[in-house]
């Protein structure tokens, strides 16, 4: 007798992946904010906030920036989503994406700024940048791949 475990539905894996996002950029931040001030993270750990909008690049009202970072992450989530849920992106694609995004935007409802804590060069960044990053990289990766799969004629997949 041989039993399967239940294969994972792709909505739950990108739940899954979401949550890993959520709660690793939260628990940093907290860690972070404990550890700030020490000697030796002083170069790595920075208590920067960022009111803005890609790293500070744009600025507007913050209930505008909320609206709209809700709003982005509900279309361009949903189209990730339904993408990996036709098969077309790994569902760690979706999942960073609207992790990050939306552990940022609950940064910004709840202290009106997404607090940065890597100092990287000139940048300050957090963990849910680079979920986003990670998951945007991704999305481009499998996109074109599948564009020039294909010719180049056709760039929806």
């Amino acid at each position: 007798f041989r039993s399967e475990s239940p294969r994972l539905t792709t909505p739950t894996r990108i739940g899954l992946w979401v949550v890993c996002a959520l709660c690793l950029d939260l628990t940093t931040k907290y860690l972070a904010s404990a550890a700030r001030g020490q000697a030796i993270l002083s170069d790595l750990i920075t208590g920067s906030t960022n009111a803005g909008l890609s790293m500070g690049v744009a600025t507007a009202a913050p209930w505008l920036i909320v609206f709209a970072s809700a709003v982005f992450l509900i279309g361009f989530g949903g189209w990730c989503v339904h993408l990996a849920v036709r098969g077309r992106l790994p569902a760690w694609v979706p999942g960073l994406l609207i992790g990050g995004a939306s552990a940022n935007l609950i940064d910004r409802i709840v202290s009106g700024a997404v607090h940065d804590w890597i100092r990287f060069g000139r940048m300050d960044l957090n963990l849910a940048d680079l979920c986003v990053l990670a998951g945007a990289v991704g999305l481009m990766l499998v996109l074109s791949k599948r564009w020039w799969r294909r010719g180049g004629d056709e760039f929806a997949p």
